[in-house]
């Protein structure tokens, strides 16, 4: 069991996690001990790290308050007619508490829906900060590592300071950037499209009026900061870089 795969591993496993909206969590259950696995929407802070918003009541937050030690899955497989076939993510770590406002404007721009209840008493947002990981991209394509994060503190300390003016720049101010990017990376024609959340790995988009369909464009190469992130995808909307 090798924790030093090729470094196409560990870039094609968080491409799976930013993409993903929801996982399996595996927790110790607070009454027996035995694993007790539920389904919990899932979306990525600034370093890549999984959050999730969870509430105090259920049966995974009870067992996470006496074991914080957990596992995610993360199932890439829906369009194979084989699961086998398909790549799938486990992360193992610990499942921390947080109150961090990045870390929730992250979760509710990937799941608008949620901002009906996230503000309760009983809910709250957690970081997994994964210590191994095992990505499985097919039959016998089984690897494991050690997550690295995206970014270091400082980037993405800077990152998420310069986050809000960004967003409202691309959106207000780019003359339809965001609907440019839905055309020609996506290949989607929306009525409307606007910037919900930027990391180094790609963007969400909202698609058509209202909150809109979330839909990615992944970057080609990460990009460490916003500026570059801004060459990014202009370079993308120029035709000097694909898109994914």
């Amino acid at each position: 069991m090798s924790d030093n795969p090729p470094p196409s591993v560990p870039a094609a496993a968080r491409a799976l996690l930013r993409a993903a909206d929801r996982a399996a969590l595996a927790t110790h259950h607070a009454a027996t001990g035995q694993p007790y696995v539920s389904l919990v929407g899932l979306a990525t802070d600034l370093a890549g790290a999984p959050i999730l918003l969870l509430s105090e009541l259920a049966e995974h937050s009870r067992g996470i308050a006496r074991n914080p030690q957990v596992s995610l899955l993360i199932d890439g497989t829906g369009r194979h007619a084989n699961p086998q076939a398909g790549p799938r993510l486990t992360l193992m770590g610990r499942l921390d508490r947080v109150s961090d406002e990045i870390a929730a404007r992250r979760f509710l721009a990937r799941h608008p829906g949620a901002s009906r209840y996230a503000g309760f008493a009983d809910f709250a947002f957690y970081r997994l900060t994964a210590q191994r990981a095992q990505l499985i991209g097919g039959f016998g394509r089984a690897n494991w590592f050690v997550p690295t994060p995206a970014l270091d503190e400082g980037a993405a300390a800077a990152m998420a300071a310069g986050m809000a003016a960004f967003l409202d720049d691309i959106n207000l101010c780019r003359d339809g950037l965001p609907l440019r990017l839905a055309q020609v990376c996506l290949r989607r024609r929306p009525t409307a499209a606007h910037m919900v959340a930027v990391d180094p790995d790609g963007c969400d988009l909202a698609l058509g009026r209202g909150s809109g369909r979330r839909r990615r464009v992944v970057f080609t190469a990460p990009a460490a900061s916003l500026d570059a992130i801004d060459r990014t995808l202009l370079a993308m909307l120029s035709g000097n870089s694909r898109c994914n």
